[in-house]
């Protein structure tokens, strides 16, 4: 989907020839991704005129690296970064004003949920279910009539 996603927009944009490269089940959380090192590797070589992706999640989630790319080194080499959901286009700066709070968000989202797994995993861990003996047939009684759909 993300596939056919990108090449209607380079299609549209008439960005031939191009290529698409993924790192399906690698977290946007790290750039040391094959494909991504490929990617970088093209445009090294300066073989890159459009660096597209689907939104600037994908691309990375780490604010200063992904500013370094997208602000200085894509610029140094004259290429130009879209981020097709989040609206973001280096030949339109007028349109990326919000673009470096993306990145500071995408780069937060997956350090909270870090923490909220963690968190969940040490409540998991740290807590054992304890069975109300005096309320045991109060709740058995009620889950029978429930059962037999009487409530």
């Amino acid at each position: 989907m993300v596939l056919k996603k990108l090449e209607g927009f380079a299609k549209e944009q008439k960005m031939s020839p191009f290529v698409f490269l993924a790192d399906a089940g690698i977290s946007g959380t790290t750039f040391n991704r094959p494909a991504f090192q490929e990617a970088l590797e093209l445009v090294n070589q300066g073989r890159v005129r459009n660096f597209v992706v689907k939104d600037l999640s994908r691309f990375g989630r780490d604010y200063l690296k992904v500013g370094a790319f997208t602000e200085v080194a894509f610029p140094e080499k004259n290429v130009r970064f879209i981020a097709i959901n989040d609206n973001v286009d280096s030949e339109k700066p007028e349109d990326n004003s919000l673009a470096p709070f993306c990145n500071l968000f995408n780069e937060w989202y997956p350090r909270d949920c870090s923490k909220k797994i963690t968190a969940v995993k040490h409540v998991k861990e740290s807590y054992e279910w304890v069975v109300d003996e005096a309320a045991r047939p109060v709740i058995r009684t009620f889950f029978m009539i429930m059962l037999q759909g009487k409530v």
